[in-house]
């Protein structure tokens, strides 16, 4: 695969599209670590990863794995779902009881710049091991189109801090909708 600093990878959203429009150093600022491609990496990669859920997901035990079992967060309110913020990826959408565990959306996901440095969209799908950075990103976007369907859903993301108060409703669905139609197979298996 060809590096980031040699060959940008193209993002899956227009650059017009994106919503937060931060440069690199100030995002790295935010988030504790240097603005170099190993920190970013291993950021992203602490962030998304879930190798041992992408392993599990064909066990029968570990669920069906199915866009259509994620719920907007209206009917996980209706179902007294309490929605808990987890950092950990291992617990993203996991639910206990009456309560759901949800990853609040990292803002530099909606950064056109970041998605071309450090999130590298892989040369050839048939090459692609079960775990790729791109593929991770995909799903957990993906994740967030499902749970925010409604402005219903967004008021109430927005309420638990799952996403930033900057953005609108209108400009979040613009940027998610291309996330949404990616299938299971385009996207990592644990999400």
């Amino acid at each position: 695969m060809a590096s980031a600093a040699t060959s940008p990878s193209i993002p899956p959203f227009r650059k017009a599209d994106q919503l937060n429009r931060e440069s690199s150093s100030d995002l790295a600022i935010r988030h504790a670590i240097r603005d170099t491609s190993t920190e970013w990496n291993d950021l992203i990669d602490r962030d998304l990863e879930a190798k041992l859920l992408d392993q599990l997901s064909s066990l029968w035990l570990v669920g069906q794995r199915s866009p259509a079992h994620i719920d907007p967060l209206h009917k996980l309110v209706l179902k007294n779902r309490a929605i808990t913020i987890a950092e950990d990826p291992k617990l993203h959408l996991v639910w206990y009881y009456s309560t759901i565990y949800v990853k609040p959306l990292p803002v530099y996901l909606l950064n056109y710049a970041i998605w071309q440095a450090h999130i590298p969209a892989p040369i050839a799908e048939e090459l692609r091991p079960q775990y790729d950075r791109h593929r991770a990103a995909l799903g957990f976007l993906r994740s967030y189109g499902l749970l925010i369907q409604h402005e219903s859903d967004f008021i109430i993301a927005q309420w638990a801090n799952l996403l930033p108060k900057y953005v609108s409703f209108q400009r979040f669905q613009v940027f998610i909708q291309t996330f949404r139609s990616y299938s299971d197979d385009q996207v990592s298996h644990r999400y």
